[in-house]
């Protein structure tokens, strides 16, 4: 067996595993990490409501478009993966890595509008307010 193909199919493939892994891991961080942004500045003990001078509305979609940006190379991976795998018919292995394939590029779509929806709120809702 060549080099290349048995890292297409290697369990090792760190391509596969980030396009089945990583979009799901980047929303759990995007919910954290955005969450975490406003519930700790919107504290009381907190004085300003900013961070190095801009908004928390700007740092939320710098936040949530680097971790998009993170989620398209999952799916673009797992993409080029698939396109790699569909060349060649290697038994059992091939079949897992196909699978992984097809997972990555399907886990990176569903993950990539669940963290593409978080551009939406700084729209609507505003930063530290209180309910009348």
């Amino acid at each position: 067996m060549s080099v290349a193909r048995t890292s297409l199919t290697s369990t090792r493939s760190l391509p596969l595993w980030y396009g089945v892994l990583g979009p799901p891991i980047l929303w759990a961080t995007q919910l954290v990490l955005g969450d975490g942004l406003y519930e700790f500045g919107c504290a009381k003990g907190f004085v300003r409501t900013d961070i190095f001078g801009l908004s928390f509305g700007f740092w939320q979609w710098v936040g949530t478009g680097v971790i998009l940006a993170l989620d398209v190379l999952a799916g673009v991976l797992a993409y080029r993966m698939l396109r790699q795998l569909r060349r060649t018919n290697d038994g059992t292995a091939h079949g897992r890595a196909m699978a992984m394939a097809i997972i990555g590029v399907v886990s990176a779509c569903l993950y990539g509008m669940l963290i593409a929806y978080a551009f939406l709120p700084p729209f609507i809702l505003h930063a530290c307010s209180h309910s009348p």
